[in-house]
């Protein structure tokens, strides 16, 4: 499930909001004030690769 990044232009409050795929994006409402003028903010997020590795980055093994 996705998250979402906002920010109310009435009352500056920045809040994050879990939305499913499918679910209408434009129905989505400020916790605080209960404003739907919002901007969606752009988010950092992680990825996780699905290999590993144990050595560090720069490790070379020789001494």
């Amino acid at each position: 499930m996705p998250i979402y990044e906002y920010e109310c232009k009435k009352c500056l409050k920045r809040f994050e909001k879990f939305l499913k795929i499918r679910e209408d994006k434009t129905k989505v409402k400020c916790p605080d004030c209960e404003g739907t003028d919002l901007e969606k903010l752009i988010s950092s997020f992680i990825s996780k690769s699905s290999g590993s590795s144990d050595k560090s980055c720069g490790s070379s093994g020789f001494s």
